[in-house]
């Protein structure tokens, strides 16, 4: 039986580490690289396009909410079901949606 020697090499660098296996009389070397990612997790488009997503449901928001009567007693179907209400502030809140999801799985 032939005994095998294995060796450890650690370097300096935290964001890389390598282990060498090495035989004695073989020439057979297995090395196992491990890298960590630097930096943040989106890059600065991707920030932008979240901001942006974020704005548009805002933007739906503020078109959703308002709309008062002048007499409590008077329900006035117009000012509550309006097009701004039923249609288009839900439709900002959706855009805004998909452009949070295309954000995140853009990379």
């Amino acid at each position: 039986m032939s005994k095998k020697k294995v060796t450890k090499k650690s370097t300096i660098n935290p964001t890389k580490s390598t282990i060498v296996a090495s035989s004695a009389k073989g020439s057979s070397t297995a090395s196992i690289s491990k890298s960590k990612p630097e930096g943040l997790l989106f890059n600065k488009t991707t920030y932008m396009y979240i901001l942006g997503g974020i704005g548009l449901m805002v933007i739906g928001f503020f078109l959703m909410a308002g709309g008062h009567n002048d007499d409590p007693n008077v329900f006035d179907e117009s000012v509550i079901y309006s097009t701004r209400r039923i249609l288009i502030a839900p439709m900002f809140i959706i855009a805004g949606l998909i452009v949070q999801v295309l954000a995140i799985f853009k990379k």
